[in-house]
């Protein structure tokens, strides 16, 4: 981490000094107890399943250089006075907030008003962490380049993201996720981009936001803070482009499906695309027309700032996949890993990508799509006779209840049931799966996170 003065960081939140640190600049922060916490600055947070407050002692004994805890928590912690007596022996700080968690995103703002690093955000219904990571691959030889090692994209994660910048970094690449209104709002409140990549407006999350016009709404608060001198990408092919873009006091950079500058020469469905360009070729791993549209938001960026066609295309040719993103995993069964997430957008996008596969079966193994509320039951309806018209896979192999939904409207617009398949338990699917991928199927799986269908990858594998 960059150093920082504890105090600025105390200041930025607006936090009481109970006990002064003897440390000047923490060496980190921390949420997590369980890491090592020498030097560093650990906030107390409280979440679903643990209490940051619970383990302040263990905390203390590991080396942090202060503790930020909720000040009426604190009030009435029972080993109170233990906590002060040890952390004033050791000279190690405590400091009260009002909030620990937005305290958290405080500090990571006072530190970003010292380091001034340029932040670069990436935002959207899907494509966020592929598009975040091509964008790193083309710009990473020429700008010094943080970004998070996971998808951190909530209030703690991006936060959290902002503390592992170092001294040479000059640009903090985040990824802002959301799923209530108001969410991106405090996230830009935080990081204060100047340049927002959205990659697209469609229905995830829409059961917290109620209608798509409603998630666009609230993607738009990620330009919230923009003056004239900061940058929109945005998808020309999105159907929200216009009300994205109007009023927006920055400038405004296009996109298309295919990037800026090159040509499609070839579609390689599962491998990819050969793209042309003034002066040869560029081979680009990620098959499919969303991954080619994500590639587009990247290339616009990167020509913004400046580099040339040239250099672009030789790091196209390194972007490599995201695991459980449109990952492409060779076997007797080739699979595409494409669990972390699904919404009826991608889900389309991943079942095109398998209706290019060639040589065995392919097999469509999906999941339900969550927090798409009162409209679920419609859109996996949807989903179901969409599949049925334009036959991206011989197999169709489902899971959940959302999913039985997808079944009995696939079945009912001519998707022929014997090979239709339909499960509401794991350990079902489990069973099927075992005994019916065959040598050289090639197999989607694509579901929410919370299904949890990457449990069928090692089945897969050894089928």
């Amino acid at each position: 981490m960059r150093a920082i003065p504890l105090e600025t960081i105390a200041a930025g939140m607006q936090a009481r000094v109970l006990l002064e640190s003897k440390t000047a600049c923490p060496t980190g922060v921390s949420i997590d107890s369980r890491e090592e916490q020498g030097g560093k600055l650990f906030f107390a947070i409280r979440g679903e399943r643990f209490d940051g407050h619970d383990f302040l002692d263990d905390v203390l004994a590991g080396g942090a250089a202060a503790l930020v805890v909720d000040e009426q928590v604190f009030a009435a912690h029972p080993a109170r006075e233990h906590l002060i007596a040890r952390a004033r022996t050791h000279g190690q700080g405590i400091l009260l907030a009002a909030d620990t968690k937005r305290a958290l995103g405080d500090a990571a703002a006072a530190a970003l008003r010292v380091w001034q690093p340029r932040v670069i955000s990436v935002t959207g219904s899907s494509g966020k962490t592929t598009t975040r990571r091509i964008i790193q691959t083309l710009l990473e030889k020429t700008f010094s380049i943080r970004t998070g090692v996971r998808n951190y994209n909530n209030d703690i994660g991006l936060p959290l993201t902002v503390f592992t910048l170092e001294a040479d970094d000059r640009v903090l690449l985040l990824e802002m996720g959301m799923n209530h209104a108001g969410e991106l709002l405090r996230l830009a409140e935080i990081a204060r981009p100047g340049v927002v990549v959205i990659t697209n407006i469609g229905s995830a999350h829409i059961e917290h936001l109620g209608s798509r016009d409603g998630i666009a709404a609230a993607k738009k608060e990620a330009l919230a803070f923009f003056d004239s001198q900061c940058i929109a990408v945005l998808n020309q092919t999105d159907e929200y482009y216009e009300f994205l873009s109007t009023g927006v006091p920055g400038r405004i950079v296009p996109y298309t499906a295919v990037p800026e500058g090159f040509t499609v020469e070839r579609d390689n469905g599962l491998e990819g695309y050969v793209l042309g360009h003034a002066e040869g070729e560029a081979v680009f791993a990620l098959g499919g027309a969303h991954n080619l549209l994500n590639l587009s938001a990247a290339v616009a960026l990167a020509r913004k700032l400046g580099l040339a066609t040239s250099v672009i295309a030789n790091r196209i040719s390194q972007v490599r996949a995201v695991e459980s993103r449109s990952q492409v995993v060779d076997g007797r069964v080739r699979i595409i890993n494409d669990c972390y997430n699904a919404n009826p957008e991608s889900m389309r996008a991943g079942l095109n990508l398998l209706a290019s596969a060639s040589g065995g079966r392919r097999v469509a193994v999906l999941a339900d799509m969550l927090e798409l509320g009162g409209d679920s039951a419609r859109l996996h309806g949807e989903l179901g006779k969409w599949i049925a018209v334009n036959r991206p896979c011989e197999e169709l192999v489902l899971l959940g209840p959302g999913m039985a939904e997808c079944a009995q409207a696939a079945q009912k617009a001519g998707f022929e049931a014997a090979h239709l398949h339909a499960f509401l338990s794991r350990d079902e699917l489990v069973t099927f799966l075992s005994g019916f991928a065959r040598e050289g199927d090639t197999v989607l799986l694509k579901g929410s996170h919370g299904m949890h269908l990457e449990i069928v990858l090692d089945v897969l594998a050894v089928s």
